[in-house]
């Protein structure tokens, strides 16, 4: 009778022993899973963020670009081809793409010449 009392206790302390094992197992995957989680979730934030800040440096420069140029340029699209630019003109589209600005500052912007 005691040889069945301590094997019953034996296997029932071995029983409590694995599952305290699982749990521990199952508690550091669950801490990983967690960390990956948040590991994912702040690149996801950091390429939303630049994400945001690149499409807001766009739309100023397209901004800029449209206003500028529209104060330069306004001629039909059938007679875009044969409008020649001022100066002012091309000096600001250089400086949209990019070019080199000569820095001299510009008198009034003459409006377009007509289409010939």
């Amino acid at each position: 009778m005691a040889a069945l009392v301590a094997c019953a206790a034996g296997f029932g302390g071995a029983w409590w022993l694995q599952g305290v094992r699982w749990d521990a197992a199952d508690g550091r995957r669950a801490a990983a899973e967690a960390e990956s989680q948040r590991l994912a979730q702040r690149a996801a934030d950091g390429a939303a963020a630049r994400f945001e800040a690149d499409r807001a440096r766009l739309a100023a420069q397209r901004r800029i670009i449209t206003r500028e140029v529209e104060r330069v340029i306004t001629v039909d699209a059938a007679a875009a081809a044969a409008v020649c630019l001022s100066d002012d003109g091309l000096r600001i589209i250089a400086r949209a793409v990019g070019a080199d600005d000569p820095g001299q500052p510009a008198p009034a912007v003459p409006t377009a010449d007509p289409a010939r």
